[in-house]
C-alpha cells in the first residue's frame, strides 16, 4: 500500500507502522486503503501488550479511518456503525 504521498512509510504491512505515521496515511487513503488502515489499527487498539492509553488512541484512529469511509460513501452506514460499536466495547 505504498503510496507516493507517503514515500516515508514503511512497505505494505500497515500492522507495523506507528501511530502518527498511519494517522498522516488515512489522512489521505480512500476505499480500500481505509479499510485496510482501520484494520490495523483495531488490531493495535486490541493488543494487550500496550498501555490502556495507546490502546484507547489507536481505537480513536480506527474510527477516525471508519467515519472516513463513511463520509466519502465507501462504506455501508450499517457497516460502519458496526464497526464504531465493536470499536468501543474492544
Amino acid at each position: 500500500m505504498r503510496s507516493d504521498a507517503h514515500p516515508e512509510e514503511p512497505g505494505h504491512d500497515l500492522s507495523a507502522w506507528r501511530l502518527g505515521q498511519l494517522q498522516r496515511f488515512i489522512h489521505d487513503a480512500r476505499g480500500q486503503q481505509l479499510e485496510t488502515a482501520r484494520v490495523a489499527a483495531q488490531g493495535q487498539a486490541y493488543n494487550s501488550s500496550h498501555p490502556q492509553e495507546a490502546r484507547r488512541q489507536w481505537a480513536k484512529l480506527s474510527l477516525l479511518a471508519n467515519r472516513r469511509m463513511l463520509d466519502h460513501a465507501e462504506g455501508h452506514p450499517a457497516r460502519v456503525a458496526q464497526q464504531d460499536f465493536m470499536a468501543g466495547c474492544g
